[in-house]
């Protein structure tokens, strides 16, 4: 049984508001924005932050944009698909924050930005904040560790897992029997593995459905061994019937 599973970051995303001029144009603000604060989470697909765009009293309204700025890079942001990030005061607008590759653990400051011709553009300076966590990141949505299993016989380490709204699994065979070397291992779309090859499988369930992705297009995965732990590591694995890929997968063995 694998004894722990080595942390790898999970984006918990803090975000603090507060007011900060951009630029000033003389202008008044003819809206204010609501709905700011902190959220803490844990799962990157899960992160949204919920914006109301109120018109200030007897000024007229015109379009506003919503623009994020100065994301790190693996955090992307998109806007529902009501309002698109952009509209007439009042109205509602969505973001949400998708993690699409592992980044350094730390504080990211980042912007909101609202923009419009009759008023000054208002800028939120929101803080991002990003920890760890046991699992491995798929799709955008992390997974936490629920169990791991190996067979030596085999050469074949399973390691089963949990998102917000579904569980998963990843099959690793190696060429067996016996355990694996430590070296680097390219993956490959066949379980009839070869010396230095290794097949994955990725199994994915939601309210009875599961979903199979059986090899993957391509990558490698590194073995180390190190005071009696096995430790795999790989900074993405692309599915080959997927457009999504499983990223920085960390996992630690003992025997």
């Amino acid at each position: 049984m694998f004894s722990r599973l080595t942390k790898v970051f999970l984006i918990s995303f803090c975000l603090i508001a507060c007011n900060k001029k951009e630029s000033s144009t003389g202008l008044p603000h003819t809206y204010t924005i609501l709905g700011l604060h902190d959220i803490e989470f844990t799962s990157p697909s899960g992160n949204v932050l919920n914006l109301e765009m109120t018109p200030v009293p007897n000024y007229p309204q015109s379009l506003v944009t919503i623009k994020v700025d100065n994301l790190p890079e693996g955090i992307n942001s998109s806007f529902d698909n009501i309002s698109h990030g952009h509209g007439q005061p009042p109205f509602m607008s969505t973001i949400i924050f998708r993690c699409e590759k592992k980044i350094a653990a730390g504080n990211y400051n980042i912007k909101i930005k609202a923009n419009d011709p009759l008023s000054d553009t208002i800028v939120k300076v929101v803080s991002l904040k990003v920890t760890e966590y046991n699992g491995w990141l798929f799709n955008g949505q992390v997974y936490e560790l629920l169990s791991s299993e190996k067979d030596i016989a085999s050469a074949t380490m399973s390691i089963k897992s949990s998102s917000i709204n579904r569980n998963s699994k990843l099959t690793f065979i190696f060429s067996g029997p016996g355990l694996p070397s430590p070296q680097s291992y390219r993956i490959v779309n066949t379980t009839s593995v070869g010396a230095g090859e290794v097949y994955v499988k990725y199994e994915s369930e939601v309210a009875g459905i599961v979903d199979q992705y059986f090899g993957v297009a391509g990558g490698n995965i590194d073995l180390t061994l190190s005071n009696g732990k096995m430790k795999l590591v790989s900074e993405q694995i692309r599915l080959k019937n997927s457009n999504s890929a499983v990223f920085s997968i960390a996992l630690d063995t003992s025997f």
